[in-house]
């Protein structure tokens, strides 16, 4: 009897750890690949009739990539600024030259919600 406990529990221990790890891996491939932030059209609205100059409005990108490393750079400035990162599902860390930060990070299907100082912006991938 006490043979067959050991076995489950070993078994169910198993099956817990393989789970938790193919999560993990699951959760930092979500983010993998292009994401385009934009202005929402309420505000581009408002910033193209407040600003005759329409070209103040730019398309940010960002790309991550499997190895964990990645870039940034905008639609009227193409240059990249190379970072590397890691996710663990729910917080973002990006290191660049100027440093690193966290930041509160969440993807859904094809929405990449970044959340810092209550102020939530969403990517789509692209």
């Amino acid at each position: 009897m006490k043979k067959r406990l050991s076995a489950a529990a070993a078994a169910i221990c198993l099956t817990a750890v393989l789970i938790l790890s193919s999560c993990a891996k699951a959760s930092k491939g979500d983010i993998v690949g292009k994401w385009k932030y934009s202005l929402n059209s309420e505000i581009r609205d408002l910033v193209t009739e407040v600003l005759a100059d329409s070209g103040v409005y730019d398309d940010i990108y960002y790309e991550f990539r499997e190895d964990g490393t990645g870039c940034t750079y905008t639609t009227n400035n193409p240059d990249p600024v190379n970072f590397t990162y890691t996710f663990d599902g729910s917080t973002l860390h990006i290191e660049n030259d100027d440093g690193g930060f966290d930041t509160a990070c969440k993807v859904d299907g094809d929405t990449l919600s970044v959340t810092e100082n209550g102020t939530t912006v969403k990517l789509d991938r692209q």
